[in-house]
């Protein structure tokens, strides 16, 4: 069997001759449609939180759109450790550090919605 590579962002993907999402063909005449549908997926949109940069949307839209039923995503499993807190700063020893909070995230870390 043939290996293809597809070099482009999986919402500008589609398969010839199955419907486009929401007029994707139109919007992009100039890429060529995948001829079927992939039997692998291999991500590289991880970050160091494992759940930003779209993976979960991405990983979804591809098995809607562009995957068959028996595809296989790489990384198949992650291991994600997690502790819920709140840490907001106010006053502390007279002082108000509450203008601090603005910065308590990660600038590479994305909220999401689960």
């Amino acid at each position: 069997d043939a290996i293809h590579l597809v070099d482009r962002r999986i919402e500008a993907c589609w398969v010839e001759g199955e419907d486009s999402p929401s007029g994707l063909q139109e919007q992009q005449s100039e890429e060529a449609p995948m001829s079927s549908r992939a039997d692998i997926l291999v991500l590289d949109t991880f970050d160091h939180g494992c759940l930003g940069l779209n993976a979960l949307k991405q990983t979804d839209f591809a098995a809607k759109h562009l995957l068959t039923s028996t595809a296989r995503v790489i990384p198949a499993r992650i291991r994600l450790k997690a502790q819920l807190l709140s840490f907001r700063t106010g006053q502390v020893s007279g002082f108000d550090l509450s203008p601090l909070n603005c910065y308590r995230w990660h600038p590479y870390c994305e909220r999401l919605q689960l």
